[in-house]
């Protein structure tokens, strides 16, 4: 399902959220330029920082981890807006007002929950133009897979 409320040459970043790591990255691109874990951790040491996000939960020695999906389905959209939001602005340094989106989702995701997700495209990051598809079609046409498959 694709949603648009302008139409224009933006970059655009594509995001696929799995359920271990999120790959982001530019269209352009041939591989993601960002491969960060899918969680939020709460520390569990004295002294430190509460929120740890992404790779920073996993360098703390004691820690409660959370993921915000559950068999590909992103049930927790709060958190995953807080992982998105580091991915977007601290790994890739873009404004989401100035991209369009393309991301992923499990195959057969509520209507609900991908209203939810639009939502906080829409709204918390403000994107203009937000395609959310399901992943295995577009594996298709990953790049590595079009050389095997020409080479055959």
């Amino acid at each position: 399902m694709c949603s648009s409320t302008a139409t224009s040459d933006r970059p655009v970043v594509v995001v696929d959220c799995g359920g271990g790591y999120i790959r982001a990255g530019f269209a352009h691109e041939a591989k993601p330029s960002v491969v960060e874990p899918n969680c939020t951790a709460t520390t569990k040491v004295r002294g430190s920082r509460g929120l740890l996000v992404g790779s920073e939960a996993l360098q703390c020695p004691a820690y409660a981890i959370h993921r915000p999906s559950c068999r590909g389905l992103v049930l927790d959209i709060e958190q995953q807006r807080v992982i998105l939001k580091k991915v977007f602005h601290n790994c890739l340094g873009i404004d989401p007002r100035e991209c369009a989106l393309l991301i992923t989702e499990a195959p057969l995701t509520p209507a609900s929950l991908r209203r939810e997700m639009e939502e906080c495209f829409f709204g918390a990051f403000r994107f203009r133009e937000v395609c959310i598809l399901s992943a295995p079609p577009l594996a298709l046409y990953s790049p590595d897979l079009r050389k095997q498959l020409d080479c055959a």
